[in-house]
């Protein structure tokens, strides 16, 4: 069977700041993609073109780039924390 690989279209990005965990600097790295597949539809149900996937893909890069950053090691303590139980007095 033949493999099939399709055309990836990215954008990369990085920001840098202080992290709001652990408030030391911080600079982060994510790169945005989707494909140029025929499986890769829009809501109409037609096949995305290229100019459909950058703006889908810059809109989730402006709403990544809009929060805060944090390390990877911060964020997953942040998901490993257990909830605190409050005393009802």
């Amino acid at each position: 069977m033949a493999h099939v690989r399709f055309q990836e279209v990215s954008i990369t990005t990085e920001k840098q700041g202080k992290c709001c965990v652990c408030n030391k600097s911080c600079k982060v790295k994510k790169k945005f993609y989707q494909t140029l597949s025929p499986f890769n539809r829009n809501a109409g149900g037609s096949v995305k073109n290229r100019q459909e996937i950058i703006l889908e893909i810059s809109a989730e890069r402006d709403a990544w780039l809009i929060q805060p950053p944090k390390h990877k090691k911060c964020e997953q303590a942040l998901g490993q924390q257990p909830l605190q139980e409050r005393e009802d007095e």
